[in-house]
């Protein structure tokens, strides 16, 4: 039984390493993480049996959460019983970004402000300005996991770009554990600017398009098995989407299509975390899911004032991980489609795998990625579009573009001063 539960919250660096004047400087520049973040993210309650299940996915929680670079949960005797004991080491939060790119003749800069601890409350502040091949943007971001009733999460993002802006309010309410009954999320979107297309890695877009959308996606599931080990959740999913386009040089009015769709959905997972580090962050422990996991569903669509584009999309994803000697892999896809009356109207579907390895030590990783993909019919927003660091790399924006793509990647990183990726 625990009869209770102590938190140590530490600093970026720990005693041993504030010799170091530097250090020193930046633990007392750190806003520490409140008590307040760390506790909700606990799955266990003073005066229950000892579970180490619970125990383990509090630990996941609390490192998905992104502000510490290290966390630990275990249990110790004290004259009045068994106390829990959680230990949180802070990541630095804050970060002045500058970013240079070039690719070819194609540069691109930005620098950002992004504070993802603001005053140790678990909120994430963000604001970029950057100047890229085809546009400039203005970006402003503003999260919090528990921002409402200490359940609901809440992000805010608004992007004001050369040729347009668009703006996302989401809230959600996840499953905080393997063995939650219940989700939901509630997602708005709103974007009205121009979609360049790019034809047989021409460097000047041969088309361009207005394309205005508002979207408003509420998803809920309820799981009907879930305990430590995995879980089958079903769910609903309902969409009202206004999607249209217009040639940017067209006098006719803009057209005001609007699309219903709604239709259950089924997940089941078998649960397995890799505890592992230097993967996503420098200096920090992350828990990478190598869960196997099949979703699938199919929605109805209706398109207001007509028949003639009803149908049905059905969808699937999936995911695969495993531990390999030295590392561990991972296969991903996903493949949707519209279908009406008269067959296919429109689909996609993506393959990608991913293996990483250590190389002699914590300090050497080797990245095996490779992916693929094809379309039919693809909306103009909706087309693969690589280049300029999506996809391949070295290749300027739009230099390869159309309904099939495959490439493949490998990848050498070393750490040299292991200590600086704590700042």
């Amino acid at each position: 039984m625990v009869k209770a539960i102590e938190i140590r919250r530490l600093g970026v660096f720990d005693s041993a390493e504030e010799s170091n004047w530097l250090f020193r400087l930046v633990n007392r520049l750190h806003y520490g993480t409140r008590e307040s973040v760390i506790r909700p993210e606990l799955l266990f309650r003073p005066g229950t049996p000892l579970d180490t299940a619970a125990m383990a996915e509090s630990a996941r929680n609390l490192r998905a959460l992104g502000l510490f670079r290290d966390v630990t949960i275990d249990t110790v005797r004290s004259d009045s019983g068994l106390v829990a004991r959680v230990t949180t080491a802070d990541a630095w939060s804050t970060s002045i970004g500058f970013d240079i790119e070039s690719t070819g003749n194609q540069s691109s800069f930005s620098t950002a402000f992004v504070e993802a601890n603001f005053l140790g409350t678990g909120s994430r502040v963000l604001a970029r300005y950057g100047t890229f091949p085809n546009y400039t943007a203005l970006e402003f971001e503003f999260s919090h996991p528990r921002f409402i009733a200490n359940r609901i999460g809440l992000d805010v993002y608004h992007e004001e770009r050369s040729d347009g802006n668009q703006s996302i309010v989401t809230l959600d309410h996840p499953f905080r554990s393997l063995a939650s009954p219940f989700g939901i999320s509630l997602l708005a979107r709103e974007f009205d600017g121009q979609v360049l297309r790019f034809f047989g890695g021409e460097s000047v877009a041969s088309d361009t398009v207005r394309n205005r959308t508002a979207q408003l996606v509420l998803q809920a599931a309820k799981a009907v098995h879930a305990d430590a080990n995995g879980y089958v959740r079903v769910g609903l999913i309902a969409q009202v989407l206004r999607n249209d386009y217009l040639p940017e040089s067209s006098t006719a009015p803009f057209p005001q299509n609007v699309i219903f769709t709604a239709g259950p959905t089924l997940s089941i997972s078998r649960a397995h975390f890799k505890t592992t580090t230097n993967y996503e962050h420098l200096r920090q422990t992350e828990d990478v899911d190598l869960s196997t996991t099949l979703s699938i569903g199919a929605l109805i669509v209706t398109k207001a004032g007509g028949n003639p584009d009803n149908g049905i999309a059905p969808f699937a994803t999936f995911r695969v991980g495993k531990e390999i000697p030295d590392g561990f892999g991972i296969l991903a896809g996903i493949a949707s489609g519209t279908y009406s009356a008269t067959g296919l109207d429109s689909g996609s579907a993506v393959l990608g795998g991913t293996a990483i390895f250590r190389l002699g030590g914590t300090r050497q990783r080797l990245l095996l990625h490779a992916e693929g993909g094809m379309a039919h019919h693809a909306a103009p927003v909706d087309e693969f579009d690589l280049g300029f660091g999506l996809g391949p790399r070295a290749f300027p924006a739009n230099a390869f573009t159309g309904n099939r793509y495959d490439f493949a990647t490998a990848e050498y990183r070393y750490t040299v001063v292991p200590e600086l990726a704590s700042v």
